[in-house]
């Protein structure tokens, strides 16, 4: 029969003797469990490869006196003695691989590093699916898989990282599906780099744009289709914007005119129509301004003149009329010939004046 101890009980100093003699001893089992969780985590990713030509791995040994803060694993980082955990532990912190000539498969038993802030393995020959599992890494800032022959749809658990700053999971070209709507809890998110993915359809989410500390959003060269969400008009930090080489249509939303730190906007080669919004007027940071390749009709807005800062235009190769607005090619850095090719000076109904009156239209 279990025996209990009542309130009036007294605990011999034995006992107590016990706790101090003990501890030391039961709280080294658990630093040794911890980092052990984490020697095999990794040692499971190593099986998973199956080409080290490099031999980059090497250094990961099983042995029994080998764990991957106390030796030297490439490509592993580990918080050092002044950030140790309250328990006196070391845990992996960072795993950078990047161009080691890898291929095999991503092990989803990487999701077992908790303490990871740092994954990249860009630039490698991996294939398989991105592992659902990553979801759990909730201290993950920085996640980085481009360059690789990754395959299969973006996990919507990705979302759960909510500590991600930078995203990037471009050039894997048989990535398919479309972009989880979830990644829009990633408010912490800097920059989102989606493009060259040929095989990824579907709109962009209007849920982006609740990633209002976002500076770079990159959706170029996908097989984007649908309208562009006037939400991300939402995105005040906004640098650069990259959705070209896509199938979007509709018109360009007038909201983007919102974006007043922008200081690139690319959107050529898609189906987008209707006229140029005056609003674009209003994106006095803006220094690059690519839309060519659509269906644009309409007249120039004047508000362009407002573009102090302007520096390269191409909107030829649209459905464009009218004179542009005086001063504007006194604006351009780069004014010669192939100036008026950006600008879309291609009818001859079409005059310039200023310094460029000595070019003409191109044929």
């Amino acid at each position: 029969m279990a025996t209990s101890v009542s309130p009036g009980t007294s605990i011999s100093p034995l006992f107590f003797l016990f706790l101090i003699v003990s501890c030391p001893f039961l709280c080294t089992l658990s630093i040794a469990e911890e980092e052990t969780i984490d020697k095999e985590a990794l040692l499971s990713f190593k099986a998973s490869i199956n080409g080290d030509p490099l031999r980059v791995l090497s250094s990961w040994s099983s042995s029994s006196d080998s764990f991957p803060c106390n030796s030297s694993w490439a490509g592993v980082t580990c918080n050092n003695n002044n950030t140790r955990n309250q328990n006196g532990t070391r845990r992996v912190t960072s795993l950078d691989l990047r161009q080691s000539n890898l291929t095999g498969t991503i092990s989803p038993y990487l999701s077992n590093l908790t303490f990871l802030t740092y994954l990249n393995l860009s630039i490698n020959g991996l294939t398989g699916s991105i592992p659902q599992q990553l979801g759990q890494l909730s201290s993950l800032t920085y996640l980085d898989f481009a360059k690789n022959l990754l395959s299969g749809p973006i996990p919507s658990s990705i979302s759960n990282c909510t500590s991600l700053i930078s995203l990037d999971f471009s050039l894997n070209n048989d990535v398919v599906g479309t972009i989880p709507p979830s990644l829009g809890h990633l408010t912490a998110l800097d920059i989102l780099r989606l493009h060259n993915l040929p095989n990824l359809t579907g709109t962009i989410p209007p849920e982006l744009g609740n990633l209002t500390n976002l500076r770079y959003m990159y959706l170029g060269q996908n097989d984007l289709i649908g309208r562009i969400p006037p939400e991300l008009g939402k995105l005040c930090k906004l640098l650069e914007l990259y959705l070209m080489m896509n199938r979007l249509s509709g018109v360009i939303p007038q909201e983007l005119g919102r974006l007043h730190s922008l200081e690139t906007l690319n959107i050529f080669q898609n189906h987008l129509n209707g006229s140029l919004p005056k609003e674009i007027g209003n994106l006095t940071n803006l220094q690059y301004l690519y839309a060519q390749n659509n269906q644009i009709s309409g007249e120039w807005p004047t508000q362009l003149i407002n573009l102090t800062f302007l520096t390269f235009l191409d909107l030829s190769n649209n459905q464009l009329s009218g004179a542009i607005p005086e001063g504007m090619l006194q604006q351009i850095f780069f004014c010669s010939s192939i100036c008026l090719h950006w600008l879309g000076l291609l009818f001859s109904s079409w005059f310039v004046e200023g310094e460029c009156l000595n070019l003409h239209p191109l044929e």
